[in-house]
């Protein structure tokens, strides 16, 4: 996607709705946005009303114009490819408190 934010990487740990919607504004203005969710715990948009063929389209309004990926970041590899791709990262979001 071209735009005025096309040189930019952001990797996305982001849930529920602030973060993603943060993201997609971004990615809609050419960013590339990995979305980053968990295997085992689902994100809770993804069950937000109206759905459209078992599909919430609250869930595909947020990640548009988005890559994803799913993860389980307690498994050595997943955080081997996560330090892969950091380096390339403009940006990194997340809904988690730090600790």
């Amino acid at each position: 996607m071209t735009g005025p934010l096309a040189s930019l990487k952001i990797l996305d740990f982001s849930t529920l709705l602030p973060g993603p919607f943060a993201s997609l504004l971004l990615a809609d203005m050419g960013a590339e946005v990995l979305r980053v969710e968990s295997p085992s715990r689902m994100d809770l948009v993804r069950v937000l009303p109206p759905h459209d063929g078992g599909t919430s389209t609250s869930h595909a309004y947020l990640n548009r114009n988005k890559r994803s990926i799913a993860l389980d970041l307690k498994r050595p590899e997943a955080v081997g490819w996560c330090a892969n791709w950091w380096p390339s990262t403009t940006s990194c979001w997340s809904s988690s408190a730090p600790g």
